[in-house]
C-alpha cells in the first residue's frame, strides 16, 4: 500500500463526497467523483450523475479549464479505458498532462479492471491506488457485486411495529412509521436500480412504487413477482414513467394477457418455494444490468428470498407501537426447529429517524 499524505486523504475526501452528489444513482454505471488540484488547491470538481452523459473524470477537466496540467487527479474509481456510451476517460486524462492519480480502487469490471491504471503508468503518469478503498466499494456495492459475484445487491425494506409486524390481520399497513422514515425510504428508492415487489402488495395497497425523493431525476424499474399474471392493468404501477416487468411461471395463461403487454414486459421463469424461483429472477435482473434491487414486499416474498439465502441486507424502520400477535410477521418461513438453522445476520448501523428507529443488518448469502 503506497503512503498517502494529509492532503491526500482530504482530496480524496472531497471526490467520494461528490460521487454522492446526485440523488439518483447513475445505474447502471458507478458512482464515481473527481478532484483536480493544483499545489493545495482545488481547480476542477466533477461527478458522474446519468449513465449516457460526461463521467466524472471528464467534468472535472472541463470545470479546471485547462489547469490540469503538472497537477494532481483524485478520482474514486478507476478512470475506465472503453468506449461505451462515452469515449474512454482514460484518454483525456492522459492528455490533460496531470502528473499524478490518485485512485480509490480498481474499477471491478472484467473490461477493465486494471487496464486503465496500467495505462495511465505507461503514459509516465504517477498512479497510486487504495486510499479510501473500502468506502469507494461500499459507494458502489451493487456495481461491485454485479461484477464480482454476478448477482445484484438485494435489500430488503421493512416497516414494522415492535412486536415484528407489518400490518394488521386484515392487511392494514399506511402507516406504521413516521414521515422522516418514510422520506427515507425514497432515499433507498433514489439508490435502487430496481424495486421488487410481490402481487400481495399491489392488490392490497395499489402502490405506484416511484421515488418521491427532492433531486431524484430516475424512477426505479419496477418488478412484480406475480406467478399466476394475476395483476390488474388498472394498477397504478402502469401510471408512473419507467419499466415495469412482471415476473410469472411458465405457461400461465391469463385474459389479460395482451393488455398488460402494452404496459409492461411479462419474463417467465421456474416455479419454485411458493411461486416461481426468485434466484432465478435475481440473475435475470442481474443479466438486465440492475446493480442494487430493493424488496418493498410482504412477509411472504420476503420470507421466500430470506429462506433461500438471497437477501443481502435488510433495513427495519422500527415504530414505538404495538399490533399483537394477530398482525402480520416480517417474513413468513418455514418452522426452524433448532436454533443452529436459524437464519443469522449481524447489526451494521443503527439510528434513530424522527420517532422510530433504523436497524440496518447484512446476512451472508454464502450460508
Amino acid at each position: 500500500m503506497p503512503e498517502f499524505s494529509a492532503a491526500d486523504h482530504q482530496f480524496i475526501e472531497r471526490a467520494l463526497e461528490l460521487a454522492l452528489v446526485p440523488v439518483s444513482a447513475p445505474h447502471p454505471n458507478p458512482r464515481v467523483g473527481c478532484v483536480i488540484v493544483q499545489g493545495d488547491k482545488i481547480v476542477g470538481e466533477g461527478f458522474h450523475s446519468q449513465a449516457g452523459l460526461a463521467h466524472a473524470e471528464v467534468n472535472a477537466l472541463d470545470a479546471c479549464g485547462g489547469l490540469a496540467q503538472d497537477g494532481v487527479m483524485y478520482v474514486t474509481l478507476e478512470p475506465c479505458n472503453l468506449h461505451g456510451r462515452t469515449p474512454p476517460c482514460v484518454d483525456r486524462v492522459i492528455q490533460s498532462g496531470v502528473r499524478r492519480v490518485v485512485v480509490c480502487t480498481q474499477d471491478p469490471n472484467p473490461s477493465v479492471s486494471g487496464r486503465g491504471i496500467q495505462m495511465l503508468r505507461d503514459a509516465g503518469i504517477i498512479t497510486q491506488v487504495g486510499l479510501k478503498d473500502d468506502i469507494a466499494r461500499k459507494i458502489n456495492r451493487g456495481f461491485f457485486s454485479r461484477h464480482g459475484r454476478g448477482m445484484a445487491w438485494t435489500t430488503v425494506k421493512v416497516a414494522s411495529t415492535l412486536d415484528g409486524r407489518i400490518a394488521t390481520a386484515t392487511g392494514e399497513s399506511a402507516w406504521i412509521t413516521g414521515e422522516a422514515s418514510r422520506h427515507d425510504v425514497q432515499l433507498l428508492r433514489a439508490q435502487a436500480s430496481a424495486i421488487l415487489t410481490g402481487i400481495g402488495t399491489v392488490q392490497t395497497d395499489n402502490p405506484r412504487l416511484n421515488c418521491r425523493a427532492p433531486g431524484a431525476t430516475i424512477n426505479p424499474t419496477r418488478v412484480v413477482v406475480d406467478s399466476n399474471l394475476r395483476i390488474s392493468p388498472d394498477s397504478r404501477l402502469f401510471e408512473v414513467d419507467s419499466d415495469v416487468i412482471i415476473a410469472t411461471k411458465k405457461g400461465v395463461v391469463s385474459e389479460n394477457r395482451s393488455e398488460l403487454e402494452k404496459s409492461a414486459q411479462i419474463t417467465e421463469f421456474q416455479s419454485g418455494r411458493n411461486g416461481l424461483d426468485c434466484k432465478e429472477l435475481l440473475e435475470y435482473l442481474t443479466r438486465c444490468e440492475f446493480n442494487e434491487v430493493l424488496v418493498e414486499a410482504g412477509s411472504k416474498l420476503v420470507g421466500s428470498l430470506l429462506g433461500d439465502r438471497l437477501i443481502d441486507e435488510v433495513i427495519i424502520y422500527i415504530a414505538p407501537s404495538f399490533i399483537g400477535d394477530e398482525g402480520i410477521g416480517i417474513a413468513e418461513l418455514p418452522e426452524i426447529v433448532r436454533l443452529s438453522d436459524r437464519i443469522q445476520a449481524k447489526f451494521t448501523e443503527v439510528k434513530r429517524i424522527g420517532e422510530d428507529l433504523k436497524i440496518t443488518i447484512e446476512l451472508d448469502r454464502s450460508e
